[in-house]
């Protein structure tokens, strides 16, 4: 930002698809926030991968990359 702020983006990928269901846009996405209010809200349950294999994430890894691009 002209101001020297940085975004957040949040990317919700699914994985069968790949195809990115919503991106939402803010300064912060504390981990709280997004576990608790924001998937509940979107009646998404979340699935995470084990500690030390980001190989299991790696689409997301790279979509990501795309998106900073």
């Amino acid at each position: 930002m002209a101001d020297g702020r940085t975004i957040r983006v949040l990317c919700v990928v699914d994985d069968a698809t790949r195809e990115c269901l919503c991106m939402d846009v803010d300064f912060s996405f504390p981990a709280r926030r997004v576990v608790q209010a924001w998937a509940a809200a979107q009646e998404i349950e979340p699935k995470y991968i084990q500690p030390g294999n980001p190989q299991q994430n790696a689409y997301v890894e790279s979509f990501n990359r795309t998106v900073r691009q």
